[in-house]
């Protein structure tokens, strides 16, 4: 369920409100956007008390109680109408300056990863990306520096001022990368596992949660559930290339800022170009449409957004329609 309260309630009124829906056997999860706050309220509606007349009981704090038919609840826009950005350092992801984050796949030494940290500056990163731990297919290769390679990053990130992104393996390292990165990836093969997830989510950490391998877009919807019912708002989803039976490989119902991953985006780097080029006009087409089943029209400046629905991959340099079913 979700419950919306009037603008301009007070903080006794909204403990009060959190209290009954404590009460009646739910857990409160708390979205406070420009306007007005928003509760999501987790809980099985069968064998607890109905929230619907909490409008009633508490006129003057609630506008509106809407259940959610949905399996994701939160990533939804009924949970969220209000665009989403997300903070990092002094940055906003999501509202209108367009972020890049560069780096070198993984954090090899210090002269390189300061070397690239100044490069990548130079060129206009707001964001310096590097991997302190590296998963790999074959477990003969390069592994990454583990704690040093974070202690590298956080010194470019001294000397250069970028805020920092790397990627969680482990539950048990969450903490550690917790002191040193200012955003948790969640690298492709990792995007299901739910015990990281909720691991990476408790360190209040901005999470960038990368699309599977072979994902689908509610799969990827649902994982991203994982962040936001451990009350980390900082979500963001990052499309990657996938292997799949999926017919539909455009993001536009993506709820959340959703940075594009352009080293795996495609396998041909003939069309990275084009690919970028969709991705910046994207965030044009985004502000106008309005997606049905969406929470919002996808907020992020660097992720490609079809021009109409229907509409479903980038081939070449025109778009390519879904067959009609």
């Amino acid at each position: 369920m979700i419950i919306i309260l009037k603008p301009g309630i007070s903080k006794k009124q909204e403990t009060a409100i959190l209290k009954e829906i404590r009460k009646r056997g739910y857990r409160p999860h708390v979205m406070r956007g420009v306007a007005r706050t928003v509760i999501g309220a987790i809980g099985d509606e069968l064998t607890h008390r109905s929230l619907e007349t909490l409008a009633m009981v508490f006129p003057q704090i609630v506008e509106s109680v809407t259940p959610i038919q949905k399996r994701y609840k939160l990533v939804s826009r009924e949970a969220h109408p209000e665009n989403s950005t997300v903070k990092v350092r002094e940055h906003f992801i999501g509202g209108k300056k367009f972020h890049v984050m560069a780096g070198p796949c993984s954090v090899e030494n210090e002269k390189q990863l300061l070397k690239t940290a100044e490069a990548v500056k130079a060129a206009g990163a707001t964001m310096l990306r590097g991997g302190a731990f590296k998963p790999r297919t074959s477990p003969y290769e390069f592994q990454g520096l583990g704690e040093r390679g974070l202690k590298l990053l956080a010194k470019a990130r001294k000397e250069t001022g970028l805020a920092v992104i790397t990627e969680l393996l482990s539950e048990h390292h969450a903490e550690m990368l917790g002191e040193y990165t200012d955003i948790i990836q969640i690298g492709a093969r990792n995007s299901q596992n739910f015990q990281l997830l909720i691991a990476a989510a408790k360190t209040g950490k901005p999470i960038l949660l990368k699309r599977g391998l072979s994902m689908k877009i509610e799969e990827w919807l649902l994982a991203g559930e994982y962040v936001l019912s451990n009350e980390n708002c900082g979500l963001m989803f990052c499309e990657r290339g996938i292997r799949t039976f999926e017919t539909y490989t455009a993001t536009p119902s993506i709820s959340r800022p959703s940075p594009s991953s352009r080293r795996n985006r495609t396998a041909r780097s003939s069309s990275i170009p084009v690919r970028e080029q969709a991705a910046q006009t994207s965030s044009k087409r985004c502000a106008k449409a309005r997606w049905p089943w969406a929470r919002t029209p996808c907020s992020s400046r660097s992720i490609r957004i079809p021009p109409k629905p229907g509409v479903t991959a980038l081939s070449k340099f025109r778009w390519r329609s879904s067959p009609k079913s």
